[in-house]
């Protein structure tokens, strides 16, 4: 399920996975058939992708990825960016 925020309003996408598929699949199917232009889309750790951040970014819309550790690389990125800016009071960028 992805939820979306575009303009005050909320819009929940459904689309059927596929047999012996996953979520990484069937996101860009839901997204390709949404006008997401403006919009902040919200998707758990599983949509966490290159290609679906790219595809958001074509089609006009932002978006809230949740993350999990088994991203060890960009999980310890983002824990260090938080930690530079909302705990040591500085940022490196």
């Amino acid at each position: 399920m992805i939820w979306i925020f575009k303009e005050g309003c909320l819009v929940l996408g459904l689309v059927k996975v596929d047999y012996k598929s996953n979520e990484i699949t069937a996101i860009p199917k839901l997204l390709s058939r949404l006008d997401i232009a403006g919009a902040v889309i919200t998707i758990d750790a599983m949509g966490c992708q290159k290609k679906i951040a790219e595809q958001i970014k074509q089609q006009g819309g932002d978006y809230v990825f949740s993350l999990k550790g088994n991203q060890a690389n960009l999980h310890d990125d983002v824990k260090t960016f938080f930690y530079f800016v909302f705990i040591a009071g500085s940022c490196l960028y």
